[in-house]
């Protein structure tokens, strides 16, 4: 099993074994920017690439053969990605911090 979690500034995900050990965990950065007040933006476009970083990264420490994962635990912090006709994210706050 693969546990992941994508929060504010990272994304992190976790192989336990069926007793609750936890053999293997990684954790993988995303890159935030602090506006005024409590906002916080975060890449988007690093999202996706961080969760892979991470499931890569706890199923190596694990030791666990990527093919023998039976199931997948996803949490994530809820987010807006403003797309744009082609696909690509499109900034909606600060320009200084697309």
């Amino acid at each position: 099993m693969i546990g992941v979690d994508v929060g504010i500034g990272s994304a992190r995900a976790c192989v336990p074994d069926l007793g609750g050990a936890m053999p293997g965990t990684a954790k993988q950065d995303i890159d935030i920017h602090r506006a005024h007040g409590d906002i916080v933006e975060q890449s988007s476009t690093q999202v996706w690439p961080a969760v892979c970083g991470a499931v890569r990264g706890a199923t190596f420490t694990a030791g666990v053969d990527r093919g023998s994962v039976c199931g997948i635990g996803f949490d994530a912090t809820c987010s807006l990605v403003i797309v744009g006709p082609e696909g690509r994210g499109l900034p909606v706050g600060d320009a200084d911090h697309p």
